[in-house]
């Protein structure tokens, strides 16, 4: 919520006034681009969120700016389940929590179609949104991946390569932004769904290219002090309870409190106990 608010850079901001790209020079040159590449005419659609103020030289824009294309997988994949082959990404890869992929446990293909395999094929910085089941779960595609497709509950957003990826996907994590916005989307009584176009309605807050990098820095600093606290904490968990049965063990070894001598033998007590029992 800080970093697209123009919390997290704030000083930044200030420390370089006068050098800053307006974010609305930056949509002029993404649109542009899209043009010369002879993709569809981008046209800028009325935000809902305007009310919310945003820093100098920041604008409010619609997703639908920021992508060469939106898609979904096909519906056929299972017969080309195999043991070996190129990755397939599933609602199971994507995840909640960031924006990293789930690789733990995955399906791998041979598929044929060679006009579907282009169509669904995942390219470095694409980002992934499920758009059935566990809606939201925003995934995006790292160095090295291979050849990978995906599903038909996954869409398929591939960025303009004048903007931040990380910035784009981090935006549709955010559960004040982007996610929530998605979430706002879902249509159907019994089985909720999103649209492609739900997707390319998104508000965002664009800044300048420099700032969105500074951005994606901020970001994962801060996560990465959480999730060493996250680390730290569970580790102090497992200490203490690993610490509870260690009390356990000793306190029904005998060797929790000193022994007294004049303490009554355990025998005569069970012995008192067994007669207790008998009068009853």
């Amino acid at each position: 919520k800080a970093a697209f608010e123009g919390r997290l850079t704030q000083e930044w901001r200030e420390e370089h006034k006068g050098e800053i790209e307006p974010a609305d020079k930056l949509l002029e040159r993404i649109i542009n681009q899209q043009k010369n590449q002879k993709k569809k005419n981008l046209e800028k659609k009325p935000t809902d969120y305007t009310h919310q103020q945003l820093p100098d030289k920041w604008i409010w824009c619609s997703s639908n700016d920021f992508f060469e294309f939106v898609t979904s997988g096909s519906r056929w994949w299972a017969k080309y389940y195999s043991d070996e082959g190129a990755l397939f990404i599933r609602i199971g890869n994507l995840t909640r929590d960031s924006i990293s992929l789930i690789l733990d446990n995955v399906q791998k293909v041979t598929p044929q179609d060679v006009a579907e395999m282009k169509r669904t094929r995942v390219l470095e910085n694409d980002i992934l949104v499920s758009i059935t089941a566990d809606l939201g779960s925003i995934g995006l595609i790292p160095q090295g991946v291979g050849e990978a497709y995906i599903n038909q509950h996954i869409a398929l957003c591939r960025p303009v390569k004048l903007m931040n990826p990380k910035f784009i996907a981090w935006y549709f994590r955010s559960e004040s932004g982007g996610n929530k916005q998605l979430m706002s989307f879902q249509r159907g009584a019994t089985k909720k769904g999103l649209g492609l176009d739900d997707i390319k309605s998104v508000n965002m807050p664009l800044c300048s290219l420099k700032e969105q990098d500074l951005i994606v820095s901020e970001i994962e600093r801060h996560f990465s002090q959480i999730d060493h606290l996250e680390n730290t904490i569970t580790t102090s968990l497992r200490q203490a309870e690993s610490l509870r049965q260690s009390i356990l063990t000793r306190a029904f070894d005998g060797k929790l409190v000193p022994q007294d001598p004049n303490d009554e033998p355990a025998s005569i007590l069970l012995e008192r106990i067994k007669a207790e029992k008998a009068r009853h």
